[in-house]
């Protein structure tokens, strides 16, 4: 447990600093920079991307993430491990590669109209997919080792510092639009090579192509696993990234690029969960290996009320400042209408933050075919949803269908792990904490505001997080939030 906060406090620095990054990337210098057709463009780009490269790992990452563990003192599974991952990467991305060129035809009619930029650049997807991939393989290897710092920090503060160059430069008419992506896909191989080289000292590249030291047993697992984990995955990405392609394409990028401003905002509610969860996955594997079912029990009541704190803070600062934000940024008018989106966005993730690690508890016990049966169910029901509410209410639509999707996904969630492990991860301090939320909330909508959009940010967000912070503190509903502020006070003291 000692080592999980550890590094959730490294992970949560890194992520902190990334965050201020992507703001002032996302609120400030792409609305300044940026047509929102061109911030959907880059936006759109990547979602595509991240959901072609799920499929190239075929399952790899979560296999490495759960049996890495099992095999770390046998260095022949271990070797044979990685074989398997990147043998089945490398044959998977030449199979997209065809694929994606032998349907190309179809890719540029179906976006000519609404997406132009899209349909003149979509051969810079492969190069992407390949980046993408091999980033999430080899940041999936470290994190099965149980080291996520590095990867975190060339995925939220790398990435994002050299993008804000980037815009600038495009900005000031130094780059073009040709050299702006030339340099937005050497950005992503570079920080995709960086983690790739930085798992050497892990043995991550360390392959020797003898004979599997894998049972046919051990295989067959693997294999059946990596199988729902690829599908699992696929269906995650869709759903997370489906609402800003549909726009596009029944929209336009403008649609899209305001979507992705307000998404952004709102997203920053999962903050506290990408913290927790990547960290907390190796560790609930090990626990699963040992059938230590306090210690998973124990994992997921923590994860769900601190990622409750932590998210409910983030969404009533958010939240009662949200005019003023929109009157701070560049062309803010243009996006002050999607505030809604922001709002139904921010309660997705609340709802799948506050339900703690349940993916990762699902993923490494017996059941993890679950999984893959949520999504499979849920994910088209996300195509439809969207495809319903688009044309209906607009962004509205596609954030009323990821409010739909996030909170089914979850509700499955928690009724196969209390049907399976009879485990909930609410408790009565997570009650209290949701009852404090919903005051904290409630008083925002009153709160006036006082002149000057800056002074009233700084004054709402001390006012309404302090409340979250300070009462939960007092209410002592979480040991860990109370032992971390004790420890910060006697530091201040001394």
């Amino acid at each position: 447990m000692g080592e999980i906060k550890k590094q959730s406090i490294q992970s949560s620095l890194v992520l902190g600093i990334g965050v201020l990054l992507g703001f002032f990337l996302k609120l400030y210098v792409f609305p300044a920079y940026l047509e929102p057709s061109e911030i959907g463009f880059f936006t759109v780009l990547i979602d595509v991307s991240n959901l072609c490269a799920s499929f190239i790992p075929l399952g790899s990452q979560l296999i490495f993430m759960r049996y890495l563990q099992r095999f770390i003192d046998n260095d022949g599974k271990s070797n044979s491990l990685r074989k398997l991952a990147y043998a089945t990467t490398a044959v998977s991305f030449v199979l997209f590669i065809i694929l994606f060129i032998s349907s190309k035809d179809w890719f540029i009619e179906f976006y000519s109209e609404k997406a132009p930029l899209l349909s003149k650049y979509f051969l810079i997807i492969i190069p992407l997919v390949f980046a993408r991939a091999l980033h999430s393989l080899s940041a999936a290897y470290s994190k099965g080792r149980k080291k996520t710092v590095f990867p975190s920090f060339v995925q939220e503060i790398l990435i994002r510092l050299l993008t804000l160059i980037l815009v600038v430069l495009y900005g000031f008419a130094i780059l073009d639009l040709d050299l702006l992506l030339a340099g937005y896909l050497g950005i992503y191989f570079a920080s995709s090579l960086l983690v790739f080289i930085s798992i050497k000292k892990l043995s991550g590249w360390k392959i020797n192509w003898s004979k599997s030291a894998l049972s046919k047993i051990e295989l067959k697992d693997i294999l059946i696993f990596g199988g729902f984990s690829l599908l699992t995955n696929t269906g995650t990405i869709l759903i997370r990234s489906i609402d800003s392609i549909m726009l596009t394409s029944i929209k336009n990028l403008e649609a899209a690029g305001i979507y992705s401003i307000a998404f952004f905002i709102g997203f920053l509610v999962e903050i506290p969960r990408r913290a927790i969860s990547q960290i907390s996955f190796p560790f609930l594997a090990e626990a699963f290996n040992k059938g230590d079912l306090e210690t998973i029990k124990e994992l997921y009541q923590k994860s769900a009320l601190n990622q409750l704190i932590a998210g409910s803070f983030i969404f009533v600062c958010l939240v009662g400042s949200l005019n003023e934000l929109f009157l701070i940024m560049p062309n803010g008018s243009i996006y002050a209408p999607a505030s809604t989106v922001v709002i139904l966005i921010g309660l997705a993730k609340l709802i799948d933050t506050s339900s703690g690690s349940n993916s990762e508890i699902l993923s490494n016990s017996d059941y993890f075919r679950y999984n893959f049966v949520s999504i499979t169910i849920l994910a088209p029901l996300g195509i439809a949803t969207n495809l319903l509410l688009i044309p209906k209410l607009g962004l509205t639509g596609a954030a009323w269908a990821s409010l739909i999707t996030m909170f089914l996904v979850n509700a499955f969630r928690f009724f196969i792990i209390y049907w399976k492990l009879k485990m909930i991860p609410f408790t009565l301090n997570w009650i209290k904490t949701l009852i404090l939320f919903t005051l904290t909330l409630a008083l925002s909508s009153f709160l006036p505001s006082f002149g000057n959009p800056y002074l009233s940010i700084i004054l709402k967000s001390l006012l309404l997080g302090g409340i979250i912070l300070v009462g939960s503190y007092l209410l002592k509903v979480s040991t860990d939030l109370n032992a971390l502020v004790n420890t910060v006070l006697k530091r201040f003291n001394k």
